[in-house]
């Protein structure tokens, strides 16, 4: 930011600094003078030694590389400045701008480009002003600006004086140069912010906007080299958002940086140069205080092994450059349109529709413009002009694309033409149309299984203690072979069955073994022993059986619950052969006494990614009669076991006492293909092709309507009519504003007027018509 360039003093002290910093590290890779730091904090991100960058690496090339670069850098620029004769005399342009502004008129100034030593320049000058030519000096003889000349004695005798003084002392030296901080520092601002040396003014918002962008966007796709060290292993956007989750942390930190981006913008438009450069300064320093200090805390790494970090400190040190050379040239007097509008051409007109369709963001703008801006026009008048611009901005990049191209009367498109216009429009709207369904079938086909890893059976009667109790995992569960599934099939022959079972494939079918015997004793209490036998022998009291099931599978996508379950209950009725035979069997000392339950135990279940773990109700008798025993030891513990009566299984296995169930899970979707299957095919239409299709009806809808908008032959009037207000604007000449502002209304109200307007003129010169 220093005008006209930075000092010879600078570059000295920038130079001596990577000097510094070279041979320091140079020491400190040393073993003798690396190993007596303190090595107990040595893996600690914010250690001092890897803070100031002197830490032992083992390679000092690749350690000091960047330095050498920058070192290089500088000395070729200090070649460069030589050579242009400008080291060592920057360092008096502020005392040559003074001694120029003062110089007589008629000395004439140098050129730019001589190359003469400025040294010698000033001397010429200051002699020149000691010794005017004749006829300079005032008509009565007296010069009252200049004291008269001392005889040469006198000089003499002032000389010696002068030799024989003491020079100040280095305190008093000190002081002085304290004392002349503040004064340096407000030179300095003064200077670097007076637009009048910085070559005019200039509009650097745009790059400033698209490196800021940057940084936003890099926060959000690379939030694993931000977040936590206990977080970053799953820190991803698109998990996030198919957990439906967001971190406090994340959306902190995008909610700053969009800030940010809003401050910028509005500093910008108020043209607040003092504001920006406070802001500059200000979010220099916690930029870094944050990147090099608190972010290595919160990774727990440190900034040199983070490169999403080192991409985000190189995007906003580009940011910091640009802003200081918007600071030193000065915000625009007048912002005249965006920066997609400055050229009137088919690809500018294309970008600058695309970016008019993102959500949100043209409503945004226009009212932070809107608020920011002085302007005597009200939100609606004001929306209504910029859509008129907008609108013909577009109709004049495609009025110049056309002139390019000239088209002869009569001469029909090509059929290059029809085919890259005509064909692809109708090859995309094809592809939108079956889009859905061609991509749910590719997802189909990319599914993959979900097999159970535990599955949990009990047995409970009415509210008490469950009677049998088993959770079957790891050699309790199998897949079945490719033969057996074939087997499987042959054997359930209905149409029904054979439908259920082709959807599926041998490993989506997952046999369990589960042992008769409970896998926990039946611990009841006696008192509550008592109250269940009362209730079993009380003819008013109602008691259910249940059976239920859980199937517990490791999610792969957020789609598919972790467990799903069902149960199979029902009611005991007072005539109930069950309900009596397990009052006697409560009652009884002998322990072999059971009854049997019929179409309780599910030989088939299907575990789907949601919802309940239903029977396979499509296979025939999917629900089997089971025995239900009560067994006793020589020490008094109680347990019960089943046993299966009719087994529907593909082939006898196990010993008599196995229970065997058959688990037939669904495919679930490729963890790259869970955000778009979480919708489903009806989603999808309704969220893709019906928005498609609306939109596209909007655009083709009633477009004659519009003829007389869009079909303006010369929108130039309309685009100069349209920069006038925004000059007048600028300008803060809000009567004539308003006045133009109603010209561009009346000329939209009537369409002869208009058509008057726009017509194609030899001279393309417009003249508003008077009311």
């Amino acid at each position: 930011m220093a005008k006209p360039r930075p000092s010879t003093r600078f570059w000295s002290t920038v130079i001596l600094y990577i000097q510094f910093v070279i041979i320091t590290k140079y020491i400190f890779q040393s073993q003798l003078v690396y190993g007596s730091l303190d090595q107990t904090d040595s893996t600690d991100p914010l250690w001092p030694p890897r803070i100031f960058g002197v830490h032992y690496s083992g390679n000092f090339s690749q350690t000091i590389a960047a330095d050498l670069v920058v070192l290089l850098s500088l000395c070729f620029h200090r070649a460069v400045l030589r050579y242009q004769g400008f080291w060592g005399s920057s360092d008096d342009a502020h005392t040559e701008s003074s001694a120029s502004a003062t110089a007589p008129a008629s000395q004439p100034e140098p050129p730019a480009g001589d190359s003469t030593d400025m040294a010698t320049r000033a001397r010429h000058t200051d002699e020149t002003a000691v010794s005017p030519p004749s006829g300079l000096v005032p008509a009565d003889g007296v010069d009252d600006e200049r004291p008269p000349l001392r005889p040469s004695s006198s000089r003499h005798s002032e000389g010696k004086r002068v030799k024989k003084s003491k020079p100040p002392s280095s305190w008093v030296v000190f002081v002085s140069r304290v004392k002349s901080i503040p004064a340096t520092v407000k030179s300095f601002y003064d200077t670097a912010l007076d637009s009048d040396q910085g070559g005019g003014r200039k509009d650097y918002y745009s790059i400033m906007f698209f490196f800021d962008l940057l940084t936003f966007l890099i926060t959000i796709f690379g939030w694993s080299s931000f977040a936590e060290k206990s977080a970053s292993a799953g820190a991803d956007v698109t998990s996030y958002i198919s957990q439906n989750y967001v971190p406090r942390t994340f959306l902190a930190l995008i909610l700053v940086q969009f800030l940010l981006l809003v401050v910028d913008r509005v500093l910008y438009l108020r043209k607040y140069i003092f504001a920006k450069f406070v802001f500059q300064i200000v979010l220099l320093v916690v930029v870094h205080i944050w990147l090099f200090f608190i972010l290595p805390l919160i990774t727990e790494r440190p900034f040199v092994d983070n490169p999403v970090a080192q991409l985000w400190y190189f995007c906003k040190c580009v940011y910091f450059a640009i802003s200081a050379m918007q600071l030193a040239a000065g915000y625009p007097t007048r912002i005249l349109g965006q920066f997609l509008t400055k050229n009137a051409n088919i690809v500018s007109a294309v970008l600058f529709l695309v970016v008019q369709a993102i959500p949100f963001l043209l409503e945004f703008r226009e009212l932070l413009d809107w608020a920011c801006t002085p302007t005597v026009l009200s939100i609606m008048y004001w929306f209504k002009v910029q859509d008129i611009w907008s609108s013909i901005f577009v109709i004049k990049s495609f009025r110049s694309h056309e002139k390019s191209t000239p088209r002869k009367l009569g001469t029909t498109a090509s059929l290059v033409v029809k085919l890259l216009v005509g064909g692809l429009g109708a090859a995309g709207l094809i592809l939108v149309l079956w889009f859905p369904l061609v991509l749910m079938s590719l997802i189909n086909s990319t599914s993959v299984s979900n097999p159970p890893t535990s599955v949990t059976v009990q047995l409970q009667v009415g509210g008490y203690q469950p009677l049998f109790h088993f959770t079957a995992d790891q050699q309790f569960l199998s897949r079945i072979s490719d033969n057996e599934m074939r087997e499987l099939q042959s054997k359930y022959s209905s149409p029904a069955a054979q439908s259920f079972l082709t959807k599926y494939v041998a490993s989506d079918v997952t046999r369990v073994s589960i042992p008769g015997q409970s896998s926990a004793l039946w611990g009841i209490s006696p008192p509550t022993r008592g109250i269940m036998l009362d209730n079993l022998g009380n003819h008013a009291s109602k008691i259910d059986m249940a059976f239920s099931w859980t199937i517990t599978r490791e999610t792969q996508t957020g789609l598919a619950a972790e467990s799903v379950s069902s149960v199979n209950s029902s009611s005991l009725p007072v005539t109930s052969r069950i309900r009596q035979d397990l009052f006697e069997i409560l009652n009884s000392t002998l322990s072999t006494t059971s009854t049997m339950i019929p179409r309780l135990y599910p030989t088939f279940i299907l575990a789907p990614a949601n919802g309940p773990a239903r029977g396979v109700m499509e296979l025939d008798n999917s629900f089997v009669n089971v025995s239900l025993l009560w067994q006793q030891s020589s020490r008094g513990d109680e347990w019960w076991s089943l046993s299966q009566e009719s087994r529907r299984v593909i082939r006898m296995r196990g010993v008599n006492d196995t229970l065997e169930m058959f688990i037939v899970s669904d495919r679930v979707a490729a963890p790259e293909f869970s955000f778009l299957a979480g919708y489903g095919v009806i989603g999808l239409y309704v969220s893709l092709v019906l928005v498609i299709g609306q939109f596209l009806r909007l655009m083709f809808s009633n477009i004659s309507h519009r003829i007389m908008y869009e079909n303006i032959p010369d929108p130039d009037p309309l685009h100069t009519l349209c920069h006038n207000i925004f000059m007048a604007r600028a300008s803060g000449k809000f009567h004539l504003e308003e006045r133009l502002a109603g010209q561009l209304f009346l000329l939209y109200r009537s369409p002869e007027r208009l058509v008057a307007e726009t017509r194609i003129k030899k001279q393309n010169t417009y003249r508003p018509k008077q009311d």
